[in-house]
């Protein structure tokens, strides 16, 4: 296709996307209602993806062995079962809040969905709070590794959501994420004017990407880190006050946009 026509495409997609966005304090509130432990992480997100409207016939937890807390499942059907799946993990390993990593994501989890389902929409998506991403990607390995050859092929894409919110644009995780979905994610940026960077980061750190990138299921990762701010990480200063809240509204704004662009513009036929 040539560029000019999918640009022209891809911004007429944006202004018919009929997506709902949330106002900013409800995007905070469902923020601050973090906790520390685990455990109640997961009961604060099964409350939340209720209140967002992910009823019992959308919502399932996949309980997983080597786990003792199971992966959140929030199913939002489309015309087609061509999937993209939007994936945080909800884990803290502390010894801080975990306020970064990862409620800023999993928390927004709810919201994107609420957005979404505000209008019929081409594609499938899964909203997915993972667990025990800081032991190894246990959530999302268990996921990925256990869909049947068809459902693997249905995934379009793995949108993950790790430590979002500092001060700053969104960035993607540069060298794992698809040259495509890059591009992508420059234009809806571009369009509903929230900064947007790139930024690679060391072998030593990891997110659930992963678990879909050895599947060869195409992925973008996004954050917000810094070379500054990865000392944060895993630190006591993980806390709520370490999110600058315009930054965080800006990346829901961000992440919605991006999500009903996807449903614009993908490939909708089956393999």
């Amino acid at each position: 296709m040539p560029l000019l026509l999918f640009i022209c495409l891809a911004l007429s997609a944006l202004a018919a996307d009929g997506l709902r966005i949330l106002p900013a304090d409800t995007i905070q509130r469902r923020f601050s209602r973090l906790h520390s432990k685990n455990e109640d992480r997961m009961i604060e997100l099964r409350q939340l993806f209720e209140e967002a409207g992910c009823e019992s016939k959308s919502y399932s937890e996949a309980k997983i062995l080597s786990s003792p807390l199971p992966n959140l499942i929030c199913d939002l059907p489309g015309f087609s079962k061509r999937t993209v799946v939007v994936g945080a993990h909800f884990d803290n390993r502390g010894p801080g809040e975990g306020a970064i990593d990862n409620w800023s994501g999993a928390s927004l989890l709810p919201s994107l969905f609420e957005s979404m389902r505000a209008s019929p929409h081409n594609l499938s998506f899964e909203f997915i709070a993972f667990t025990d991403e800081e032991k190894g990607l246990i959530g999302s390995r268990d996921y990925a590794g256990h869909l049947s050859k068809q459902q693997r092929a249905d995934i379009l894409v793995d949108v993950n959501i790790d430590s979002i919110g500092l001060p700053g644009p969104i960035r993607v995780w540069s060298g794992r994420s698809d040259d495509l979905l890059l591009r992508s994610a420059a234009l809806v940026a571009d369009q509903v004017k929230v900064p947007i960077g790139a930024m690679g980061l060391d072998k030593k750190y990891d997110s659930d990407a992963a678990a879909f990138m050895a599947w060869r299921i195409p992925v973008i990762d996004f954050h917000s880190l810094t070379a500054d701010t990865l000392s944060l990480l895993h630190s006591k200063k993980d806390v709520r006050t370490a999110i600058d809240a315009k930054s965080y509204y800006d990346d829901y704004r961000f992440l919605a946009e991006f999500l009903a662009y996807l449903d614009d513009t993908l490939d909708s036929s089956p393999r």
